[in-house]
């Protein structure tokens, strides 16, 4: 039913380009009304109302005991739930692929701003660090590129 109202609506455009005087909106309430009142009848039938009315039934008698059944559950501790997530090992995996990026990166910015403080005092070991530094952020970059890749492919 949507669908056909945003196609209706979507024709606006052309009936707009084949004539400007024509308004479809009049035509689309009218249908769009005729179509709703046959869907209604359809499923509002004397059949469909009786079938609701017997599924409700069903569900009704057999209340009684359900509900029974999770009071004496929750009164006897035994009442659990269980939830069952397909893709939640893959997200962990996900989440811990990135919380080792954004360490490995926080220890990365920590050893540039040590170097870069010692720089003025040991030039020697300032250096050092920096070296260490872009060998270690090299490395993250090339082995991140690398997984990614491999991911893509397979």
């Amino acid at each position: 039913m949507t669908l056909l109202a945003k196609a209706l609506f979507n024709l606006d455009g052309v009936t707009r380009s084949l004539d400007p005087a024509y308004t479809p909106l009049d035509t689309i309430r009218a249908f769009g009304n005729e179509i709703a009142m046959e869907r209604a009848k359809r499923d509002m039938s004397p059949r469909r109302l009786y079938q609701i009315a017997m599924e409700s039934g069903d569900f009704l008698s057999r209340l009684p005991h359900r509900l029974d059944q999770i009071t004496r559950r929750l009164a006897d501790n035994e009442l659990s739930t269980r939830v069952d997530v397909p893709q939640l090992p893959s997200l962990i995996v996900a989440l811990q692929k990135l919380a080792n990026r954004i360490f490995s990166g926080l220890v990365l910015a920590g050893l540039l701003i040590a170097s870069a403080q010692l720089l003025p005092y040991w030039r020697a070991l300032g250096t050092t660090g920096f070296v260490i530094a872009a060998v270690v952020g090299v490395y993250m970059v090339l082995s991140i590129m690398m997984s990614d890749r491999k991911r893509d492919r397979g």
